[in-house]
């Protein structure tokens, strides 16, 4: 005999939470210019996409400049090559973000009847007027990483493994920097894959994403695909099987205003915390919105009485939006 349970949950605030990504900060507004760093040449070489036609077409009809040099460079490498790999991880996983931004239904022409946008967008009825701002800001991170048509400006993001913040580092359980569990009894918050800000300590004009170990350990692209359709069923069908390197840089990608154009037109994006409503005593469950599981839980809220509809929330919350393209991706590879 099953248990049943009611299941609600609210939103507590749309703040930083110390789990899977950490979000970058929101009260410091886009910094980014077409000005080449001073420090371009940084610790290694900097990194553009040299794009594929095969991964990504060019639009049919278009007269377009296959290598253009616009778009948005990854320099600096600051402390990465500490980590053996590390620059060729990364820099594989910002192309492989490019892919599953171009990919179709993503970039534009979101199916919001289609089962993948209801189960992380929300309903389209609950969606509707933050459905311009959802798609924006996609077809934003596609085209700010790389367009075959020329853009106005060239950017620039700094990239970083020496962990500025010092986010990375296992802390032990009674340092004052790592955050309290939200709920009594549940280990210590896990460090973060990765983190992001929109002004670099060291080059305030521009954005920076730093890379922890967790990042570096994750799958690529290809690898995850090649280790999820192996699994048997349903575990082949399980989203988080499918994590992957590519996934968390498209994370961060939504932190940056550059990226999502925030905070005009767009509203910045951020990590969200809700609370679970579990039982018929309404017992209470607070956890972070990572995870396709936290992602369709939101999606799943019916928002409240001034309190913001379904797309409010969704269009804020990074995990909404990368899940989304992650298994708009997966559904490419596996005949859907």
């Amino acid at each position: 005999m099953h248990q049943s349970f009611i299941l609600s949950f609210a939103i507590l605030a749309a703040r930083w939470v110390a789990g899977q990504d950490a979000p970058v900060e929101t009260d410091t507004p886009s910094q980014t210019t077409q000005k080449e760093p001073p420090n371009f040449q940084g610790e290694d070489t900097p990194y553009q996409i040299v794009p594929n036609t095969d991964d990504v077409p060019a639009p049919e009809g278009d007269d377009v400049e296959i290598m253009n040099k616009l778009g948005t460079w990854l320099y600096g490498y600051t402390g990465c090559k500490d980590f053996p790999g590390a620059k060729g991880k990364i820099d594989g996983a910002y192309y492989d973000s490019w892919v599953m931004a171009n990919t179709k239904g993503v970039k534009s022409d979101i199916n919001w009847n289609e089962a993948s946008a209801l189960e992380f967008l929300g309903a389209p009825g609950l969606n509707k007027e933050k459905q311009p701002q959802i798609q924006a800001v996609m077809a934003n991170i596609a085209t700010v990483i790389y367009s075959y048509k020329n853009p106005l400006f060239q950017h620039y993001i700094k990239v970083r493994c020496d962990d500025p913040k010092k986010r990375c580092q296992k802390r032990p359980d009674n340092d004052p920097c790592q955050p309290d569990p939200p709920n009594d009894g549940d280990e210590p918050k896990p460090t973060p894959l990765a983190y992001s800000s929109n002004r670099d300590p060291d080059d305030t004009d521009y954005p920076f994403i730093n890379f922890c170990d967790g990042f570096l350990n994750r799958r690529s692209l290809a690898d995850a695909i090649t280790y999820g359709k192996a699994l048997k069923s349903p575990d082949n069908l399980k989203l988080a099987n499918y994590d992957n390197r590519a996934q968390t840089f498209y994370h961060e990608l939504t932190h940056i205003d550059l990226a999502a154009n925030s905070p005009k037109p767009n509203p910045r994006v951020t990590d969200l915390q809700i609370d679970v409503k579990i039982g018929q005593r309404g017992n209470t469950y607070t956890t972070p919105a990572y995870s396709p599981l936290g992602a369709k839980l939101l999606a799943r809220w019916q928002g409240s009485p001034g309190g913001g509809s379904t797309g409010y929330w969704v269009q804020r919350n990074a995990d909404n939006l990368a899940y989304y393209a992650l298994v708009k991706y997966v559904m490419t590879k596996n005949d859907n």
